[in-house]
Parts: C-alpha cells; sequence; structure tokens
C-alpha cells in the first residue's frame, strides 16, 4: 500500500509538474512574463506546492536536481505499469512520461524534472532564459 501511494504521489508530482510548464510557456508566448503570472498564480485557485518548489526553478531557467528527471521516469514506468496491472487507464500520465522522456533524451536527464518546461518551449518555439 506504501508503494501505492508513493506512485500516485508522484503520478500527481508529474502531472502539476508538465501543467504548470505548460502555463508559464502560454504565458510566454503570449507576451506575459512568466515570473509574473507564477506571482499571479500563488494568489489563486491552481496554487500548489509543486508550484512553489518548481515554479521559480522554471521562470529561472535553472534546474538543479531536487529529483532528477531521469529518476523520475523509472516512477513513471512504474506507475503505468501499475495502472496496467490495476485495469486503470491513465492517459495524462501516458502523455507526460513522453514529454519527460523526450525532454530527457535532449540531455536533460540530471537536472530536475522542472527542466520539462524547456522542451515545451523548444516546441513553441520559444527560448528561455538560462541560468
Amino acid at each position: 500500500m506504501a508503494s501505492l501511494a508513493k506512485l500516485a504521489t508522484n503520478l500527481l508530482v508529474a502531472l502539476n509538474t508538465a501543467a504548470l510548464a505548460e502555463a508559464l510557456v502560454l504565458a510566454a508566448k503570449g507576451g506575459l512574463d512568466p515570473a509574473m503570472l507564477l506571482n499571479a498564480l500563488t494568489d489563486s485557485a491552481a496554487d500548489s506546492h509543486m508550484m512553489e518548489v518548481r515554479g521559480p526553478l522554471m521562470v529561472a531557467g535553472d534546474f538543479p536536481p531536487q529529483m532528477k528527471l531521469d529518476l523520475f521516469l523509472k516512477d513513471l514506468r512504474l506507475m503505468l505499469e501499475e495502472g496496467e496491472r490495476l485495469g486503470v487507464p491513465l492517459p495524462l500520465t501516458s502523455t507526460a512520461q513522453q514529454l519527460y522522456a523526450a525532454t530527457a533524451a535532449a540531455g536533460s536527464g540530471s537536472q530536475d524534472l522542472a527542466v520539462v518546461i524547456t522542451r515545451l518551449a523548444q516546441m513553441a518555439g520559444l527560448t528561455l532564459p538560462a541560468a
């Protein structure tokens, strides 16, 4: 049960982090300062611990590993395997896993999973500031 609880927790970490990255890239592409958006989001219903932890990393373009992406990919694989074993579809997790895997394949596996924002920015034709 503890392992399943850890997988469920990390599933939310993965999805929350990817969703925040998407929101910040959307803002940047539309001309809104991601730092301003992040500040506004912390006072909204969208606030979360992942936003507080990974948002500043994304805005700064600095990804010191708190949770290395390469290690997190193992958890994503385990989540998907458990979902299959239990007969639970995990379409959002599957999509996130592909996005994180593409980010790692681009050479960012040793960085924090917040680095996923760089892949989303690249897909949107943006270059984010680097630390």
